[in-house]
């Protein structure tokens, strides 16, 4: 499928698709969806809250398990499954009950960390603090992701509009940008082991 199928298809489904998109790959599709947006296909403040919900509400399903299934179930599948230690899980619990919101933040970029960590936290933060923080750290994301999107595809019309030779180069430089972050995700997550010795 070529981008124009692409976004035909998105945008015959709307909002609603991209929101199911941004579920599943929120950054990468909130700078795609924004840099289009600059472009006039989509309203800006609709993709950005849409960014935001599409990043918090997994951390609320995440946090539902942790707060409703057993310690002992949560424990035996990080540590039969995933292959986790005891010493390591009491490591990221430890570093949740004494500095939250730095934890989530941790939680949130590392890639393999989210499943893991939101469950954990689940086991121990009160609801109303991790709202708060869950929120507050995804609406931050989403903006950082949605800006980055939105003045590279400012930057872009501008250059088609007055260096149509360039318009190619600049285009390439985008693709390039999210091949790189896509790139660098999967090989984050291929170092997951590492990252869980906080």
């Amino acid at each position: 499928m070529d981008f124009n199928s692409l976004l035909m298809l998105v945008q015959s489904y709307g909002y609603f698709f991209l929101f199911l998109l941004m579920f599943l790959e929120g950054p990468i599709v909130t700078y795609l969806a924004a840099f289009l947006s600059s472009l006039g296909y989509f309203n800006p403040l609709y993709i950005f809250l849409i960014s935001a919900a599409g990043n918090f509400l997994p951390d609320f399903v995440y946090y539902a398990i942790g707060r409703s299934m057993r310690k002992k179930v949560i424990y035996s599948y990080l540590i039969k499954k995933r292959g986790f230690s005891q010493e390591k899980i009491d490591r990221i619990i430890k570093q949740l009950r004494l500095h939250a919101g730095k934890m989530l933040i941790i939680i949130k970029i590392v890639p393999p960390l989210p499943p893991i960590g939101l469950t954990l936290s689940g086991m121990v933060l009160p609801f109303k603090k991790f709202a708060l923080l869950s929120v507050t750290i995804s609406a931050v994301y989403s903006l950082f992701f949605f800006a980055a999107g939105f003045y590279s595809g400012s930057a872009y019309s501008y250059v088609t509009t007055h260096f149509k030779a360039l318009q190619f180069i600049f285009f390439g430089l985008v693709v390039l940008l999210v091949g790189a972050y896509y790139l660098f995700m999967r090989w984050m997550e291929k170092k997951e082991k590492s990252y869980i010795n906080l």
